[in-house]
């Protein structure tokens, strides 16, 4: 399926942070090295949001079923009384 203008510009706009992220890795490190000296928490919470900007988030979608309305087994009783 090929990509939209919308979809191009948003892999083109990933692409580019990872390039950003690759490149500084160092840099990038050293600063959340610092911060975690003093707030560990702030340090990993900078790590998620910069792997937000690679990383896909996971999206919920609703599946509708034509099928779960009926029974599995329509002409199958089970009687549980004896």
């Amino acid at each position: 399926m090929p990509l939209s203008g919308k979809d191009t510009q948003l892999e083109e706009i990933k692409e580019c942070y990872s390039e950003i992220l690759s490149n500084n890795k160092g840099k990038i490190q050293g600063w959340i090295d610092e911060v975690a000296k003093d707030d560990p928490a702030k340090a990993l919470e900078l790590m998620l949001k910069l792997g937000s900007y690679v990383i896909a988030k996971p999206r919920s979608i609703e599946v509708k079923a034509p099928f779960a309305e009926q029974p599995l087994f329509p002409d199958i009783e089970i009687d549980f009384t004896e």
